[in-house]
């Protein structure tokens, strides 16, 4: 993930230097030939203005809300709310579930190889599993069990795990082969995890390297269609 955390940084970086250093000098120089600019230059125009008349204040506001949501999500509510919104957001959910699905399965594999009762195996995996918001839900799963539901029932009935997860789960209760299917579990989502990554990667970069050569070709648009008349106009006397 770091080449296209790389790319990132690198647009941003094209996107601030061109709307303060480069757009700027073309701008003097549309002024001094009293240029009819077109609309996309205006507005190019316009943002590079802002950016440069403003640009500390900018620094400082984003500082200031970074600042803030770090402090944030170290109180007890922000930290309930970032994992929440792993939960509930498109991508992250996907991953979110993935990723605990794999932890909880291998984890109560252990607990119950080691003979602890089912109840507390999943009290403690609940707390394992490093999400406080699903951590919450398990609570209902595990007054669940206590009154005789399955393991497979109680884990359906919290809305999160993977379908194929929970029948799994069912049938290895009904043939007394849980530790077993949790181990191929717990394996199968790693490695979904893994590669789930990796194709996320692939689609990443080359969309970042669109996204960087989209805003380049506005920003060149915008200035090469004014230069170009003008020099016309030059070439017109």
């Amino acid at each position: 993930m770091f080449y296209p955390c790389l790319l990132l940084v690198l647009c941003f970086a094209v996107i601030i230097v061109m709307a303060t250093v480069i757009v700027p000098s073309f701008v003097k120089i549309f002024n001094e030939m009293k240029v009819e600019l077109p609309l996309i230059t205006k507005i190019i125009i316009g943002i590079s203005n802002f950016v440069s008349k403003y640009f500390i204040l900018i620094l400082i506001f984003l500082f200031v809300v970074i600042l803030i949501m770090i402090l944030y999500t170290k109180t007890q509510k922000g930290k309930l709310w970032i994992d929440k919104i792993k939960t509930k957001l498109f991508i992250l959910k996907k991953f979110t579930q993935i990723i605990l699905t794999s932890r909880f399965c291998k984890s109560l594999k252990i607990l119950v190889d080691s003979g602890i009762p089912i109840v507390s195996c999943i009290e403690i995996c609940s707390s394992l599993i490093g999400n406080r918001y699903v951590n919450d839900k398990f609570k209902f799963a595990v007054d669940e069990i206590k009154r005789g539901s399955s393991i497979s029932s109680a884990l359906y009935s919290l809305d999160f795990f993977p379908q194929l997860a929970i029948e799994t789960i069912y049938i290895s209760e009904k043939t007394a082969n849980l530790s077993y299917s949790l181990g191929i579990l717990g394996q199968i989502y790693e490695d979904d995890l893994h590669n789930k990554i990796q194709r996320l990667t692939t689609i990443i970069e080359p969309a970042l390297i669109l996204f960087i050569a989209l805003i380049v070709v506005i920003l060149l648009v915008a200035i090469f269609i004014p230069l170009f008349s003008m020099l016309n106009n030059i070439g017109a006397y």
